[in-house]
């Protein structure tokens, strides 16, 4: 999976797109639980590109949402909700 080859070298930086896009609901959630824990130690950091809101908010502590290639907001997913 392409997702792993990005991991190889414990890298401080991952820069995904569409990560879990194709894959099936079991490998999805257990891809979601591979990058939450590489991440989860504050070494490494992720940015992603995805059309899930549903990934952005299991994946992300901050989520950033451009319209036209500008940003119109950047907050945390629970006050993105509000």
């Amino acid at each position: 999976m392409c997702v792993a080859m990005a991991m190889i070298g414990n890298p401080k930086i991952v820069f995904l797109d569409e990560p879990s896009a194709g894959v099936d609901p079991i490998s999805r959630r257990y891809l979601w639980k591979c990058l939450t824990a590489a991440t989860s130690t504050g070494k490494a950091s992720m940015i992603l590109t995805t059309h899930s809101m549903n990934e952005a908010e299991t994946l992300c502590s901050r989520i950033g949402i451009l319209i036209k290639g500008q940003f119109v907001c950047l907050d945390t997913p629970r006050n993105l909700k509000e």
